[in-house]
């Protein structure tokens, strides 16, 4: 008769979720419906290691469906069926940015492009070719940074003004108001 032995939990493989274009529908990413795969067959797949807040687009056979990702514990991989977009959060939401690539607008050149490949699929390579909003995008999140740096530098030089104030009035009042 074969012995039965306990393997501790933290020695058991640890599963990692592995989502396609299925798990992302409705503008959300379904994490819970995601099937798991084993550590080590995810540790080879480590290119699409997903975090919340990453866009995630579907791209291939079900193009254009879009969600971010939400809070989740443990590690989670994408399948070759979706791009993942990790935005600098400084400068894009990624509810904007998710809702960029839901526009009809983005959406009509993901059809567009698809009509130039014998498959339902948009390369990665051809997923943010300029088109004028991204453009727009772009530029008013690079205005956005430099009028935050000018508020910055303003604050600084009000402060350094304030000082400055500061200091002759005190110089002021120790050359002339100090009773002998």
């Amino acid at each position: 008769m074969a012995k039965r032995t306990h393997v501790p939990l933290s020695s058991q493989m640890k599963a990692s979720r592995f989502l396609t274009a299925t798990n992302v529908s409705e503008n959300e990413v379904r994490l819970y419906e995601a099937p798991r795969l084993p550590e080590q067959r995810a540790r080879s797949l480590r290119i699409g290691l997903i975090k919340p807040n990453d866009v995630l687009l579907s791209h291939n056979a079900t193009v254009g469906r879009v969600g971010v990702v939400p809070n989740f514990q443990g590690e989670a991989v994408v399948g070759t069926s979706l791009t993942f977009y990790r935005l600098n959060m400084e400068r894009f939401k990624p509810s904007f940015f998710a809702g960029m690539l839901r526009s009809e607008f983005y959406q009509n050149q993901l059809a567009s492009l698809m009509k130039q490949t014998t498959r339902n699929q948009v390369p990665v390579t051809r997923q943010l070719t300029p088109t004028p909003i991204l453009a727009t995008i772009l530029r008013a999140a690079q205005f956005a940074a430099l009028v935050r740096r000018q508020e910055r530098l303003q604050a600084r030089q009000r402060e350094g003004c304030a000082k400055a104030t500061h200091l002759f009035q005190t110089l002021l009042h120790t050359a002339f108001c100090r009773p002998e």
